[in-house]
């Protein structure tokens, strides 16, 4: 059986984690390991200590080694149903796991949660479970010194006319400029060819100026 819809998404994050990272992790079927008369998160937390971080921990040449688990995209639940119930699995996870001062090998990694800041006024995250929780990094714009390191990065042989441009088009916003640079590197096309398709449905940015139509729109 399946869990449906806020339980749906500890059953989905229980399942993906890790598996297809670490060769030879191989945990039970999450159908069998999953216990009806559990919390969603109750279980989520569980799996994931007794199949996946204590699997790992038992590696030896991840023994020495910090461990980070990065959770990506978690703006996509924010203002949904499921924000409040996973974000509690979060915090429970920073209050009972990772705060634990104890002699024993530490199995939990650390958590990095990445988000963008632009959805919370819909989101209303302040007064969230998360709050307060962790050491807040806000990640600034970019200026043009970055924006040239990154563009070398992504193998870009970029002048300083190149970086205004981009400035111009679109600012310092990080996650714009990873986009530009992406679709430059990786489709060959030029600079200029982006930056006549930049407002278009087909463009680079696309998925960033239906999100803010659909909040123009609400």
């Amino acid at each position: 059986m399946i869990p449906l819809k806020g339980e749906a998404l500890n059953h989905n994050f229980s399942v993906t984690a890790f598996t297809k990272l670490i060769p030879g992790l191989k945990p039970p079927d999450l159908e069998i390991a999953w216990n009806k008369h559990k919390a969603s998160g109750k279980n989520c937390t569980d799996y994931l200590e007794e199949y996946i971080f204590k699997k790992i921990a038992e590696v030896p040449k991840f023994l020495a080694m910090g461990k980070t688990l990065l959770i990506d995209g978690i703006d996509s639940i924010l203002g949904k149903r499921t924000q409040t119930d996973f974000l509690l699995v979060l915090r429970t996870w920073n209050e009972e796991k990772m705060k634990l001062v104890s002699s024993k090998k530490v199995i939990w990694p650390c958590v990095v949660i990445a988000y963008s800041t632009e959805p919370y006024l819909d989101a209303k995250f302040k007064g969230s479970p998360l709050q307060n929780v962790g050491t807040p990094i806000e990640l600034l714009e970019f200026t043009p010194e970055c924006i040239a390191n990154l563009a070398k990065i992504y193998g870009l042989s970029w002048n300083e006319n190149n970086v205004n441009r981009v400035m111009k088009l679109i600012g310092g916003h990080p996650s714009l400029v990873q986009r530009a640079l992406y679709k430059i590197s990786q489709t060959n096309i030029s600079l200029e060819e982006l930056e006549g398709e930049a407002s278009k449905i087909s463009g680079a940015f696309s998925n960033y100026l239906l999100h803010n139509l659909e909040r123009l729109q609400e």
